[in-house]
């Protein structure tokens, strides 16, 4: 059986190694320090700062002038839209958003960098027999909806375009 076993696992890694399969590293970033301005704590922030402390290619700096670009989050919104009815006028679904603003600025940024935004959009559905789990889901998905949302915005900041030094 422990053969089977340890059969079957070289199988699954010659597989995912056959097909190209590699754990994510850093991110390459077109920058070495970033400084992060930010509305106050919440979990989008302490992520983002965990992700970019965590990434060996950028130092994540506490003073704007030692930093190449500046990330400023302007605005963190969420949002709940009732999304169907039950033939009873009781609500069956919701809409879940979340949206993150922010600008990208910098001395050697190209080009200019206006306020953009990370819009992240998950249902729910919902049950009034099931009241405390669903708030529990619901929160689930707010996280998730955030970390979705710093991986986005850690995508964007690869795109970056500086000019050398």
């Amino acid at each position: 059986m422990r053969r089977l076993t340890f059969l079957l696992l070289i199988l699954v890694m010659m597989v995912f190694a056959g097909c190209g399969f590699k754990l994510r590293g850093s991110m390459q970033m077109p920058f070495e320090s970033i400084y992060v301005d930010s509305q106050g704590f919440s979990m989008f922030d302490s992520e983002l700062r965990r992700a970019l402390a965590w990434n060996e290619n950028v130092r994540l700096v506490n003073d704007e002038a030692k930093a190449d670009i500046k990330l400023s989050i302007e605005r963190e919104i969420k949002d709940k839209k009732i999304l169907s009815l039950s033939k009873a006028g009781n609500v069956t679904e919701f809409e879940l958003g979340y949206q993150v603003i922010y600008q990208v600025t910098g001395s050697r940024l190209l080009p200019r960098s206006k306020s953009q935004e990370i819009n992240v959009i998950r249902g729910l559905t919902y049950s009034d027999d099931k009241i405390l789990a669903k708030e529990e889901e619901e929160l689930l998905l707010y996280e998730e909806m955030q970390m979705d949302a710093v991986a986005q915005l850690l995508r964007r900041l690869v795109t970056l375009a500086l000019t050398p030094k």
